[in-house]
């Protein structure tokens, strides 16, 4: 076998493995989750455009929620809200501390597998104009 398919293999396997985590992954503290987030709506119910389209698309949608908490938590800049909405940023005090590492975590998780799949993806790109098809 071929030293660089192989790599492209190992990759591949890991890159699965890895998104199989990430699948399993939000279900380790979803009541918290789901907790902090019915307590967001009670509070202000108003979410930013971006973020309500994350709330409601269920896991698909899930890392946009923790971006959205950690950058309340952290008391930045929220794209697509609007400045006067200082109630935010009160609300972020409320916030459990592990649930507030979880969300860490997770964001953290999910930016770390798209870096890993867009690497898998350029690498499997390569090795497509490496070995033309026809010659397959």
């Amino acid at each position: 076998m071929d030293k660089s398919l192989a790599i492209m293999a190992i990759a591949c396997a890991w890159t699965g493995f890895i998104i199989i985590i990430f699948c399993f992954f939000p279900s380790y503290s979803i009541k918290k989750y789901d907790r902090i987030l019915s307590n967001y709506i009670k509070r202000n119910p108003l979410l930013p455009a971006p973020y309500s389209l994350f709330f409601h698309a269920g896991f698909f949608g899930s890392f946009g929620v923790p971006y959205f908490f950690c950058r309340i938590i952290e008391k930045k800049r929220v794209a697509f809200m609007s400045t006067t909405s200082i109630n935010i940023y009160d609300f972020a005090n409320t916030i459990e501390s592990d649930v507030v590492q979880w969300f860490k975590k997770y964001y953290k998780l999910s930016k770390i597998l798209f870096i890993l799949y867009s690497l898998f993806m350029l690498m499997a790109t390569i090795q497509i104009l490496i070995i033309k098809p026809d010659s397959l």
